[in-house]
């Protein structure tokens, strides 16, 4: 797996950014850390940052408003969140407000490195493949259910890859 791009990871136990740190150095990617929204501002305002993987839990916020903030000022940098609080409302929050992909913690650094991988991989193939006048996915799939964020969520997975993909739906859905 050839790691490169710029991760930034905002959570309030630095322990945690420590280990996450160290972990993702060692195998290529270039790191920053926040432990609150605020600084993760000031860092992607310095910084061209490829990934942003953010817990749930923040000192005076959530990494949902996390994902808000980021969503209106980076619409096109891809966000992981991270929780030790698993809920299905959790996950669907977070990718309805646009995060890549969500990770239960505890997770295994073999997890965080495909989806971090995945993750900077599909956002470089969008910008390579984005054209002006080409509408986006947003602008191509209309939708806010559960079924319909699986499908932009395997869009996602499988955009920088040659395969031939079937979505199928019921008869009267597109």
């Amino acid at each position: 797996m050839d790691a490169s791009g710029k991760v930034l990871i905002v959570d309030d136990d630095s322990g945690f950014l420590k280990l996450v740190v160290a972990a993702l150095s060692t195998n290529g990617y270039e790191t920053f850390t926040a432990q609150n929204e605020a600084d993760a501002r000031a860092i992607a305002e310095k910084e061209s940052i490829d990934l942003v993987v953010t817990d749930y839990k923040l000192h005076n916020s959530n990494g949902i408003d996390l994902i808000r903030v980021f969503r209106q000022a980076y619409p096109h940098c891809p966000i992981i969140l991270t929780t030790g609080y698993g809920s299905d409302e959790v996950a669907i929050q977070a990718i309805k407000e646009g995060a890549y992909d969500y990770l239960l913690k505890p997770f295994t650094l073999p997890e965080l490195f495909e989806m971090v991988h995945n993750a900077i991989e599909t956002s470089h193939a969008r910008s390579e493949t984005a054209k002006p006048n080409k509408p986006s996915l947003s602008q191509s799939i209309i939708g806010h259910s559960r079924a319909i964020q699986n499908v932009f969520k395997e869009i996602g997975r499988v955009a920088n890859k040659k395969v031939t993909v079937l979505i199928r739906g019921e008869s009267g859905t597109g």
